[in-house]
């Protein structure tokens, strides 16, 4: 399946309608309202991305360089992987796009 690809330049934010558990190394996410009841682990670099994302004011650009930051490698080695990785929790509505 071809997913979105998310501008680097997007703003993105948390949707308010995922509960979400802070545990040593990662989260625990859960999207509400919908049909899935599935929980998601965010654990190691996804736990990097899904902390940036709390972020005020955040960026997918701002995310990929937090994250490259946070794992010593340059930003251009992750972009994609990060931007698909948004793009995956934009479609389960834990992500917003936009202002």
């Amino acid at each position: 399946m071809d997913r979105t690809v998310i501008d680097v330049g997007s703003a993105i934010s948390r949707s308010a309608q995922v509960a979400q558990v802070e545990s040593t190394g990662g989260y625990f996410l859960l999207p509400l309202g919908g049909d899935s009841c599935e929980v998601l682990a965010l654990l190691g670099t996804s736990a990097q991305v899904w902390r940036a994302t709390g972020l005020p004011g955040i960026t997918v650009r701002k995310v990929i360089d937090a994250v490259a930051h946070d794992v010593g490698i340059a930003p251009d080695d992750i972009e994609e992987d990060v931007q698909n990785f948004i793009a995956a929790l934009v479609e389960r509505g834990l992500l917003t796009v936009g202002d």
